[in-house]
């Protein structure tokens, strides 16, 4: 039941953090980027959508595992692991791709 707790908790703090990021244009917290190569306007909107969908991934992880029981913990933390490897490889892949001042 708290392992659940915790995972909601992250996929709201993810949600509400990508729109702080895409509400204030926060692009000086994003870290390993170098936000001087990337159109600040665009790596906000990509950085903002991933963390976004990181959270809702996350909150429906932990309403699922409330579902099932919680007993088993196996599909959650492949799942979180996933989502991060998944935001920490889709980060920099779209921001090179579409946010890139060197592509306009």
């Amino acid at each position: 039941m708290i392992d659940t707790l915790i995972i909601l908790m992250v996929g709201v703090l993810g949600i509400v953090f990508g729109a702080l990021v895409r509400k204030y244009k926060m692009v000086y917290v994003i870290r390993g980027l170098d936000i001087e190569k990337y159109d600040k306007d665009k790596l906000c909107n990509i950085v903002s959508s991933m963390l976004i969908i990181y959270g809702i991934t996350m909150v429906a992880v932990s309403f699922v595992n409330h579902l099932l029981g919680g007993g088993d913990n196996t599909v959650t933390t492949i799942a979180m692991i996933a989502s991060i490897l998944g935001l920490s490889i889709g980060i920099p892949m779209r921001a090179k791709n579409y946010a890139s001042l060197n592509n306009l």
